[in-house]
């Protein structure tokens, strides 16, 4: 059965809300929450696991978001008030959806270009001299409206828009919503069936079929971003494979599109020894080296340094976990923070020994392309 009506149409942007689709189905929390802080990923863990030891997860769903350091704190959210359906998307034109989207009055890069280029030398420095193998480095756009932004309008944009990926929004952390359109599973979970989807190496989609064909020929052929996927890939089967009896995973990536840019993917899959939550499972790998760096630790103290800027739950994750421990996490890119008259966008590359600079720059404007076409400043 076709359902040709989102849960967006009906959002209320005036309460509290959390949204969540991916192609197979859409959930929507709304109403009323319980918040539940956490110190850190471990206070996180604990507070999680008693919540299902006790049953009061029990007709509940637990949604949330959580940030890109482990040292920060963060929030998440208990409801009893939600709702999950299965989808089928009704092929909506976006033109449908393009009315009343204003043009902005100023745009703002946080660094600016020549800042960016010379944090990518400095850390290809830093691991040509093996202080570390991998870092990911991003920038942001601010943009800047003459009047106050109608946030149902740059949802419907981001959801049609948006139907091989992984939508969320939400306004329930703070003065802004966080929107966006991410490519990327982090973690994936039901009963004891696990996956993740980690992308790593992009190029951007082609002017045309001739083009675009050899860009993704380019991308699968590239030492360097082979090298930056199978990165990531290690790092994440590694982990699973102390936690899992099966893992199952392709020794070659794949390609996968979107609108605006070619990633290379690769599934990994497996069967869980003990029954594990979601949460448990997605701060086990999170942040991994697709949106942070190896190792971990010494590429997120040196992101801080070399960035300028606070993250905050730019490359966290997104999701929902139910009484079962069951859910999805996705990693929070191609988003948005939506104020009255501003909007922030954020992307990242992943800097390994052979980075380019210039490349890295113009692929973190590739990446920009998804949100900027979402808020209507670009075309496609």
């Amino acid at each position: 059965m076709i359902k040709y009506k989102t849960f967006i149409e009906d959002l209320n942007c005036e309460k509290p809300y959390f949204y969540f689709s991916t192609p197979q189905y859409e959930l929507l929390a709304d109403g009323l929450m319980y918040e539940m802080n956490f110190s850190d990923f471990t206070a996180l863990r604990k507070k999680v696991n008693h919540y299902l030891h006790s049953d009061g997860l029990r007709g509940k769903v637990l949604v949330g978001a959580i940030p890109f350091d482990s040292n920060l704190p963060g929030s998440v959210f208990l409801t009893s008030n939600w709702k999950i359906d299965c989808l089928g998307y009704n092929n909506r034109k976006i033109d449908e959806w393009q009315q009343n989207i204003i043009q902005p009055i100023q745009l703002r890069e946080v660094p600016e270009c020549e800042e960016y280029t010379e944090a990518v030398r400095m850390a290809v420095k830093d691991i040509n001299e093996k202080v570390y193998k991998k870092i990911v480095l991003a920038r942001g756009l601010e943009i800047i409206y003459q009047e106050d932004i109608e946030v149902s309008h740059i949802l419907k944009r981001i959801y049609s828009s948006n139907q091989s990926g992984y939508t969320y929004a939400t306004n329930i952390y703070g003065d802004y919503t966080l929107a966006g359109a991410s490519p990327e599973m982090l973690i994936s979970k039901r009963d004891r069936y696990i996956s993740s989807n980690p992308l790593a190496g992009s190029r951007p989609r082609g002017k045309n079929c001739e083009e675009d064909e050899r860009y993704a020929e380019e991308l699968c052929k590239s030492e360097k971003d082979l090298c930056e996927h199978s990165i990531v890939v290690e790092y994440i089967s590694s982990k699973f494979k102390e936690i899992c009896k099966e893992l199952h995973f392709s020794q070659k990536p794949s390609l996968l599109k979107t609108k605006q840019m070619w990633h290379l993917s690769t599934i990994i899959s497996g069967t869980l020894l003990a029954d594990t939550n979601v949460i448990d499972l997605a701060t086990l790998i999170h942040p991994t080296p697709a949106i942070c760096g190896v190792p971990v630790d010494k590429t997120r103290n040196r992101i801080k340094e070399l960035e300028g800027f606070n993250r905050n739950l730019y490359t966290g994750i997104i999701g929902w976990c139910d009484e079962n421990g069951d859910g999805d996490w996705a990693i929070i890119l191609r988003g948005s923070e939506i104020y009255r008259n501003r909007v922030n966008i954020f992307a990242g590359a992943g800097i390994v020994k052979d980075s380019n600079p210039a490349e890295e720059l113009a692929e973190t404007n590739a990446k920009l392309s998804t949100m900027l076409f979402n808020l209507g400043i670009i075309k496609k």
